[in-house]
């Protein structure tokens, strides 16, 4: 079913805080033991991974603003997130990606996050920058 107004206002603080690279509000987000599947790379086990993995890409540009396209809700937690992610580079450029997010969450927090999205023209953009 579609995801409720309560649901939609969580996931919108949770991009704020990603927008914002605040360490300490994404933190509250996730469980100790968070599993993160990100694309086809090897799943990042721990909140303290997790949150060093998104530092190291988020601190190469100015921000990560998402726009929430879809987003559905089950029954037992898992929340299925459709968003335009748009990285606000240092340069000024501005690139936008399409990604699903699919979390499972536990009492408030996400246990299990995964990512299908391809971010190479970020990649490539960050490349030409250095």
């Amino acid at each position: 079913m579609y995801a409720s107004k309560a649901t939609l206002s969580f996931l919108t603080e949770y991009y704020d805080a990603i927008e914002a690279n605040d360490r300490e509000r994404i933190a509250r987000y996730y469980t100790d033991d968070i599993a993160l599947t990100f694309a086809n790379n090897p799943i990042i086990h721990g909140r303290e991974t997790l949150l060093d993995t998104f530092t190291q890409i988020l601190d190469r540009v100015q921000s990560l603003h998402h726009d929430v396209l879809n987003a559905y809700e089950e029954d037992d937690g898992v929340l299925i997130v459709e968003t335009m992610g748009t990285w606000n580079l240092k340069d000024e450029r501005h690139i936008s990606v399409r990604a699903i997010d699919i979390f499972t969450a536990i009492e408030g927090c996400f246990a299990k996050h995964v990512m299908v999205v391809d971010n190479g023209p970020l990649f490539s953009a960050l490349a030409e920058q250095a």
